[in-house]
């Protein structure tokens, strides 16, 4: 559902038996034997998720790389999905506590007992070389891209590659854990191995799709859709214009507003208009997709085109389903569907709450506070200038940054309160801060001067830095600081330092 304002139009142990739905919790009971190995605490320290009570003895995570996002016509589809998901089938009558507990019992070697290491957790920190990553056991037994490293995916080939030692041609050896080798997991049973050859064929396509010279029945296996909901957008371009492309939004070249610019929502036939050197309008052929023109794709049925007599909401020529698709599926800060206030100026939209100035209705136009800081008039200033004005000179800047930083922590590692999240963190930190702590201090009015805000956005960086060190996630602090310091020069006007 949309809210328009102005024209007010309001998402362990490997078991399937567990779960097979790729975004689930996964919960693992360990045994009471004594050859058993009882949970650690530390990766999830780590890895910044809520404490478990040793009472409970399970341990929780998140997928990394979650994606909740959904299309807000369906959102009431989805809820009664859900609904039906809970409800108990036969498989799960039939089986009593007893056999489930001893379906969850996983016995360790001896590497594994000596080191006090959880091995069915859902991810593990592995060492290829001098990189170190985040292996999500998930992912790897589909195949996918499943270590993170330095804020990027791997296969494990990749990751062998990445980390110095392609020469090896061998991940199972090269990347460890702990110490011992991927072989030995797998060999022991507490790796599930996709099928041969899996990780090097999703290596070689962009697509999920199989190169014309291997066999139909491959190809056909590997055109099967792996996205749920909006999925992961396609890196178009055509001539020097650049963007990204749905496709839960394609439907053909004239229907269907499918390409993100930084700007609006272009249908493909609009989207080649933008590039002046063209002068005829075939679409399949000018747009391409990492080299490959559209008609590539649509031949790979990775884009499926509408037919002429098709009357869905995204073929429609009513005024009120063109208008809906001028704007995100989907919340800027927080990523997630549901009822979104949608800017009247440019593309974003907004759940309510997560953009800090609360919107009013009325019947005039609305802008969002990103519209408002892009068309404002102020001229250009030093950092010291800057950070000595009254905050309520800038407030619209401060929003806008820490909106932007709300938005960049898709993991929300940064967003919570650490203390709740983090063991030893409150012993070991003096001054805790968290972005959602900086955002209820903007919004009740604690700062007075720019400074003040800015200081306390970068305390959550060098806390960052001084607890994790040169782990991942202190690199991912980093990155985040990089991404803040950038914004600010941007949105203060900040001039640029003489040579």
């Amino acid at each position: 559902m949309e809210l328009r304002l102005g024209d007010v139009t309001t998402q362990g142990c490997d078991n399937s038996e567990l779960t097979t739905a790729e975004h689930e919790m996964e919960t693992f009971i360990p045994p009471v034997e004594d050859d058993c190995i009882d949970l650690g605490t530390g990766w999830s320290a780590f890895c910044q998720t809520p404490p478990v009570s040793d009472n409970e003895r399970c341990v929780t995570y998140e997928e990394l790389d979650k994606t909740t996002s959904k299309k807000r016509k369906k959102s009431e589809s989805s809820e009664e999905n859900e609904e039906e998901d809970e409800q108990p089938g036969p498989s799960s009558q039939a089986t009593s506590p007893q056999e489930q507990k001893a379906k969850k019992s996983v016995r360790f070697s001896s590497f594994l007992k000596e080191q006090q290491e959880d091995i069915c957790k859902g991810h593990l920190c592995v060492t290829c070389g001098d990189k170190e990553g985040t292996l999500c056991r998930e992912k790897f037994a589909k195949g996918a891209k499943c270590i993170l490293a330095e804020g990027r995916w791997f296969t494990p080939t990749e990751f062998e590659e990445f980390g110095g030692r392609k020469s090896s041609k061998n991940w199972k050896t090269s990347i460890r854990f702990k110490g011992k080798m991927l072989l030995v997991l797998i060999q022991e049973g507490h790796l599930n191995a996709p099928s041969r050859g899996t990780f090097q064929s999703a290596r070689r396509s962009l697509f999920n799709i199989k190169y014309e010279s291997e066999t139909d029945e491959k190809e056909d296996d590997s055109c099967e859709e792996e996205d749920q909901g909006m999925g992961e957008p396609l890196s178009v371009q055509c001539g020097s214009v650049t963007a990204k492309l749905y496709k839960f939004r394609f439907a053909s070249g004239s229907k269907g507003k499918s390409i993100r610019t930084e700007r609006c929502w272009l249908t493909p036939s609009e989207f080649v208009q933008q590039e002046s050197s063209i002068t005829d309008s075939k679409w399949t052929k000018h747009i391409l997709c990492n080299t490959r023109p559209l008609k590539y794709l649509i031949k790979k049925k990775v884009l499926q085109v509408h037919s002429a007599l098709c009357n869905c909401e995204l073929c429609s020529s009513e005024n009120q389903h063109l208008l809906e698709q001028e704007n995100d599926d989907w919340c800027l800060v927080c990523g997630r569907d549901g009822e979104l206030v949608c800017c009247d100026t440019c593309p974003r939209s907004f759940h309510g709450l997560c953009h800090i100035s609360r919107p009013s209705g009325g019947d005039n136009k609305w802008s969002c506070t990103f519209c408002l800081v892009e068309n404002n008039q102020k001229d250009q200033i030093t950092e010291q200038q800057a950070l000595g004005r009254p905050i309520s000179e800038y407030m619209n800047e401060c929003q806008a940054l820490l909106m932007k930083l709300l938005s960049e922590d898709k993991q929300r590692n940064f967003t919570p309160d650490p203390s709740t999240t983090v063991e030893r963190h409150t012993g070991f930190i003096e001054k805790p801060m968290w972005l959602e702590r900086v955002k209820l201090n903007l919004h009740s009015g604690e700062y007075e001067l720019v400074r003040e805000f800015v200081s306390d956005v970068r305390l959550i960086f060098e806390n960052c830095a001084t607890f994790n060190k040169n782990n991942e996630f202190g690199r991912m602090g980093a990155q985040l600081s990089t991404t803040f310091e950038e914004e600010f020069r941007h949105l203060f006007k900040i001039q640029s330092s003489p040579p």
